[in-house]
């Protein structure tokens, strides 16, 4: 049998086991340490409305308490961000209408909306210092206004019809967007200029756009059910490596910004959340197991590196504590397409189709699977250099 990587092992424990927090699917959330109120902090967003928690540890165990919510989202959510202070967070809903929520207080959430017609704003997310807004608009193209909903510049272009993510990197440097095509273009944070392309990565559309820390590296995840890592360097992109065990749509991913490590988690429709490690392209843990077939609409890395948490389509969170590392081989296939994924004799899997109409394939592992704890991988590898598509 192949070496596979662990399945719900104990080095991830569940510290929060499923807990209802929203009737409806939970789109994105964000936990972090509020310095001015000395205290854990957890925004989550789901399709009609947004609830601000307090976290508090109990040795291995965690405590959720609901502070303040937002209910004011009538038609679902297409777009969001959160500040990096945690203290906005911007939704635009299904008829495009742009929600501005301030967090004031502990327990309280003071929010207005933008209306600038109908499409005018779809895929939204904030500037780097979160005073400003950037949204896509089929009549203005990339565009950038305030909180008044007052222009401040815009750039014309033709393919926002066909963009399905947008994201800013922490530091401002880049924007980037993806299309249902499969395609990724990079823009200068501040001009909204192109700078270069990212060819020929997915065959699908690109539904996730992620950037850690430094912006040195941008993660992308594809309906091909792949996600694949591109190093940032003096203008130019370069591609290194695929990450290959999904075998649904890329639902959402987030990088371990904490320190200098070197994991991201994903969720797919094929109802799994997976921990990659960047070092060697391989699943390090996989929970699936603990979301009662649940799908995994949302994922996150808390920003102490602490938890993971996971969001589902029944508006339910899991959290995980990483207590450490885990990585077994994992074969890898440099390849956009799932379409031929085969299981040989020893693989011991059943095959079947998830609500999508997906391959999915459910792989158990038996009591010798042996878990191979190792130190927390740091830093993504040296990539190799190759010409930038202007």
């Amino acid at each position: 049998m192949k070496n596979l990587a662990p399945v719900d092992s104990d080095v991830y424990p569940v510290v929060k086991p499923s807990f209802d927090i929203h009737e409806t699917a939970i789109v994105g959330f964000d936990l972090f340490h509020d310095d001015e109120e000395d205290f854990y902090a957890l925004i989550s967003i789901s399709q009609d409305s947004v609830k601000t928690w307090k976290v508090s540890e109990f040795g291995d165990e965690v405590d959720i308490t609901e502070l303040s919510e937002y209910n004011k989202i009538r038609c679902g959510v297409q777009s969001y961000d959160i500040s990096q202070n945690g203290k906005t967070i911007i939704l635009v809903d299904a008829m495009n209408v742009l929600h501005i929520i301030k967090r004031t207080s502990l327990t309280k959430l003071e929010g207005k909306t933008v209306d600038k017609g109908f499409l005018e704003i779809s895929n939204v997310c904030l500037t780097a210092d979160g005073l400003r807004i950037f949204a896509t608009s089929f009549t203005k193209g990339l565009q950038i206004f305030d909180f008044e909903g007052v222009d401040i510049m815009s750039e014309p272009y033709d393919k926002v019809p066909y963009l399905t993510a947008a994201k800013f990197s922490r530091n401002g440097k880049y924007l980037a967007t993806g299309t249902e095509r499969g395609s990724i273009e990079l823009f200068d944070g501040m001009s909204l200029k192109q700078t270069f392309k990212i060819g020929d990565s997915h065959a699908k559309r690109i539904r996730v756009l992620q950037f850690d820390s430094e912006a040195m590296y941008l993660l992308a995840g594809s309906d091909d059910g792949t996600l694949s890592l591109h190093a940032l360097l003096d203008g130019c992109a370069t591609r290194l490596r695929y990450f290959t065990y999904h075998t649904g749509l890329i639902l959402s991913a987030s990088f371990d910004v904490a320190g200098n490590s070197a994991l991201f988690v994903s969720s797919s429709t094929d109802k799994r959340v997976v921990i990659w490690n960047t070092n060697t392209g391989e699943a390090s843990q996989v929970f699936k197991k603990c979301f009662n077939r649940d799908t995994i609409t949302a994922v996150n890395f808390s920003r102490n590196g602490r938890y993971v948490l996971s969001g589902t389509e029944k508006g339910n969170v899991i959290i995980h504590r990483i207590l450490e590392a885990v990585s077994l081989p994992l074969e890898v296939r440099n390849t956009s397409n799932l379409d031929d994924v085969q299981l040989s004799d020893d693989d011991n899997g059943e095959l079947n189709n998830d609500v999508n109409g997906n391959l999915a394939v459910d792989v158990e592992l038996s009591e010798s699977d042996e878990e191979v704890p190792v130190n927390r991988p740091q830093t993504p590898p040296s990539p190799l250099r190759a010409p930038c598509i202007p």
